[in-house]
């Protein structure tokens, strides 16, 4: 029998097949969530896998019918799984609105899957705005009683409070394997299970396979011989990308990613209206190129983020044709020249990609550290 951490990383490489896995052994419907930022204990409370997947290495295919090559490969390897049928049969989906791109294509997977709940989740881009936690929690209650109305899944307030304290202590146990990774006891190739798995799985599932690898690697030694960078953008990137930290000397020692610090932190207050703590948690979210934030700027964020895990550069992982990320690249890395550190871009995609130019620019940015 495999480790947990090899058992999370076998899961990770290809989840479709862990998602299927989980319907069998939980016998829980599955819901498909698209990046980022729906609130997936709904959907736990209402007994369905709430799984939140981040695309997949899937070139475009059956999807080019609909799907022009120039948006992101993020939403084209999703519409991939789906149309192959690996993801097998859904209960139905739910769109956010992240982003024009994947807003515009809730409908098409609608006209897609007609027989699945297609439904959604406006979010307010201001989140300083007055009346955004009521807008919020608006839209959340109002995804509910389409939930209801369609599936017959009722969620109750006691069965939502349950499930926060589910999503917590996965956020808990995920948190606790990110932050090996500032000693380098957490390989490149194992931060990105732990973000993969804690998006894809039921939250329980999630905390019992994380806090037991947890245990696996408490007790490795330290490798700060690596170079300390901080990874930004919205994923780590493909396989072989995730590899070449690894292979090339690199620490990540924390993130700015989408489908990494910003959608695992924070936790959720589990005192009073769970409805309204879920809009509260999405105020308090960590600046973000997908929403204004005006609490804290995003480059001043990243910058004390940077200071405090002790990084020595930035690596930008910016997804190709993802305009949100690309929008706030200048000012981004124009701060952090400002503040003296150090910054590389590399453009990636989930599908076919270019993998010699990416190892030149990340080696050399990791020897000039």
């Amino acid at each position: 029998m495999a480790d947990p951490m090899t058992t999370m990383i076998e899961a990770a490489k290809n989840p479709a097949n862990c998602l299927n896995e989980l319907r069998s052994t939980t016998g829980r419907p599955v819901m498909f969530v698209m990046p980022m930022y729906f609130p997936r204990e709904v959907l736990d409370a209402a007994g369905f896998i709430p799984a939140e997947i981040w695309g997949s290495e899937k070139p475009l295919s059956a999807s080019g019918e609909f799907l022009q090559p120039t948006i992101c490969s993020l939403v084209i390897g999703v519409f991939e799984l789906g149309l192959s049928g690996e993801l097998g049969e859904l209960a139905g989906a739910v769109f956010p609105s992240t982003c024009d791109t994947v807003q515009n294509s809730e409908g098409l997977w609608a006209s897609r899957f007609p027989d699945g709940f297609t439904g959604h989740v406006v979010l307010p881009k201001i989140t300083s705005a007055k009346g955004a936690a009521e807008f919020i929690e608006a839209q959340i209650r109002e995804y509910m009683q389409e939930l209801k109305a369609r599936t017959g899944d009722d969620v109750t307030d006691e069965a939502l409070s349950e499930a926060i304290a589910r999503g917590n202590r996965a956020r808990a146990a995920a948190r606790v394997l990110l932050d090996m990774g500032l000693d380098g006891r957490l390989s490149a190739k194992e931060r990105n299970a732990v973000f993969v798995l804690y998006n894809l799985m039921p939250f329980d599932e999630f905390a019992s396979l994380a806090e037991q690898a947890a245990e696996q690697i408490r007790s490795r030694e330290p490798d700060t011989a690596a170079e300390p960078v901080l990874v930004s953008g919205m994923v780590l990137g493909p396989q072989s990308v995730v590899d070449l930290y690894d292979s090339l000397g690199a620490r990540i020692v924390d993130d700015d990613l989408g489908i990494g610090r910003r959608s695992i932190d924070p936790d959720v207050d589990r005192s009073g209206d769970p409805v309204a703590a879920l809009a509260a948690r999405h105020l308090a979210r960590r600046p973000c190129c997908t929403f204004h934030h005006s609490g804290k700027d995003r480059a001043a964020d990243l910058i004390d983020q940077v200071k405090g895990s002790k990084a020595k550069g930035v690596v930008f992982s910016r997804l190709k044709f993802c305009d949100p990320e690309a929008f706030d690249y200048p000012y981004l890395s124009g701060a952090l020249k400002g503040a003296g550190i150090s910054s590389v871009l590399l453009e990636i995609e989930l599908g076919t990609l270019s993998l010699e130019a990416v190892t030149t620019r990340l080696q050399a940015f990791l020897e000039s550290l």
